[in-house]
């Protein structure tokens, strides 16, 4: 049972660190520090745990370790566990993009930005679909709203 308990654990750690990974829109090295040593912080503390005899988890993590289905079982948790959040994102992109969504498509189809006549043609596309954008979540707003600072002149107070 405890061997369970640790491949439960040791899969949210690697599903946790492929999600913040995948939010990371650019990596410096504080954070990649942060968010692989996160892995080894993990299987060093734990592997130090495993070594005191006196503790319930002697041996449990050297004998995981050792074992290819633990590792296989990682590999298919971390594809199970980013299944959801992938779909999520593609779903949320195709559907209701946010304003960075609505650049990173424009740069990504004209392979980056313009600087000829055409680019007013694509911001003039890219400000018609932020004005809706910002009218949609106008509407869409709850009783806890707080006006940002770009916002704070339209409401009423």
């Amino acid at each position: 049972m405890q061997e369970l308990s640790m491949v439960a654990l040791s899969g949210c750690i690697w599903i946790q660190a492929f999600v913040v990974t995948m939010d990371t829109n650019s990596f410096t090295y504080p954070q990649i520090i942060l968010i692989w040593g996160n892995f080894v912080a993990f299987y060093m503390i734990n592997l130090i745990l495993s070594a005191i005899p006196s503790l319930q988890m002697y041996t449990i993590m050297f004998h995981l370790c050792g074992q290819p289905s633990y590792w296989i079982t990682m590999a298919l948790t971390v594809v199970v566990g980013m299944g959801p959040v992938m779909a999520f994102r593609y779903l949320r992109n195709m559907y209701r993009p946010s304003a960075i969504n609505m650049l990173q498509q424009i740069e990504q189809s004209n392979g980056s930005i313009q600087t000829s006549g055409s680019m007013e043609s694509s911001l003039e596309s890219v400000r018609t679909n932020l004005t809706d954008l910002v009218t949609d979540s106008r509407r869409n707003r709850d009783s806890n709203y707080q006006p940002l600072l770009a916002d704070s002149t339209e409401s009423e107070r």
